[in-house]
């Protein structure tokens, strides 16, 4: 009998003990079945209870990978997190979509492009940096500014450097345009006779070939589609820009002049020069030479103004804007 008086007493302790701690656990608010993941999120710092994947996980995770692989086509080092759709101010990153994969321009930060070119010509303030008669030993030092900020530009190239023509190779690669001036820049070869001109340019065109390994499509005549040069040929020009684009490549002349090619030396006087003819144009095409070290000088003021006026930089491609000279021969 006092064997089960004592059994008794023990039962209804245990019981009293549990009636306890039920009344702690409703009256503190304790939940019983926390699963061991919120513990070892308490190990590693966190308080918060996984619930399992939530509706917009997958979104997240999509957009960071997204922003690491623009990150790494830039080459930026950089995350672009932000979009603007009005003009970008100093210190913005303005953000224009492109057709074309690791195309780039400029911008106070970094731009990205998010239009394509026909979208960015129609905002307008869209400047084309082109330079003939490269490459030289300055040609080295214009990639290694145009690199600096993202800015791709257009050369049409000539063959009389043969020790820069890898030069040719690197533009290609770093995502400029690459087009054909001539391979013998001497005016009365060229324009010889129509024969004279074509001999001329697939000579350089497969220069051009072996360097990039794809054939150029863009022309820029030597002097111009306008030029004088060549009236000892009557009529050459007129025949010329006919057959040149029959033949399915597109020419392009400029209507920006710096003033490189004989008007000055002065590297001030050519930055004067090209930001007054940009101002009077929604589309500027830029003549520079790459042969000058002084107008070389002048690349990296004109890419900044650009930048802090809101325009974008951007190669000649086959669908960029005509810009043709009225033909003078």
């Amino acid at each position: 009998m006092r064997a089960w008086l004592s059994v008794l007493k023990g039962v209804m302790a245990v019981g009293l003990v549990m009636a306890v701690l039920g009344i702690l656990f409703v009256d503190f608010g304790v939940v019983t079945d926390v699963p061991w993941e919120y513990f070892e999120q308490e190990i590693q710092g966190s308080t918060e209870i996984d619930s399992g994947p939530s509706e917009s996980a997958p979104e997240i995770r999509e957009t960071k990978e997204q922003d690491s692989q623009n990150a790494e086509e830039t080459g930026s080092g950089q995350l672009i997190v932000e979009t603007y759709t009005a003009e970008p101010t100093m210190g913005e990153t303005f953000t224009a979509e492109t057709e074309t994969q690791g195309m780039a321009v400029n911008g106070a930060l970094w731009q990205e492009l998010t239009l394509s070119e026909q979208q960015l010509i129609e905002r307008g303030k869209v400047i084309y940096l082109t330079f003939d008669d490269g490459p030289t030993r300055h040609t080295a030092e214009l990639l290694d500014i145009l690199a600096k900020y993202n800015v791709k530009a257009t050369f049409f190239v000539t063959g009389e450097s043969r020790d820069y023509v890898g030069l040719i190779g690197r533009a290609k690669e770093e995502g400029h345009t690459v087009g054909i001036h001539c391979f013998y820049h001497d005016y009365k070869t060229v324009y010889a006779s129509e024969r004279a001109y074509f001999a001329d340019m697939q000579m350089i065109d497969d220069l051009i070939f072996e360097q990039t390994g794809e054939r150029a499509e863009l022309v820029r005549f030597p002097g111009g589609s306008s030029n004088q040069v060549s009236r000892f040929n009557k009529g050459i020009m007129t025949r010329l820009t006919k057959l040149v684009e029959e033949k399915g490549y597109r020419y392009f002349d400029w209507n920006v002049l710096s003033g490189d090619a004989g008007e000055t030396r002065e590297t001030a006087e050519i930055i004067q020069n090209i930001k007054e003819g940009i101002l009077k144009k929604d589309i500027a095409v830029v003549l520079q030479h790459d042969i000058y070290d002084y107008s070389i000088a002048a690349v990296e003021e004109i890419i900044v103004w650009g930048m802090e006026n809101g325009y974008v930089f951007l190669p000649l491609t086959m669908d960029s804007p005509t810009i043709h000279h009225p033909i003078a021969n």
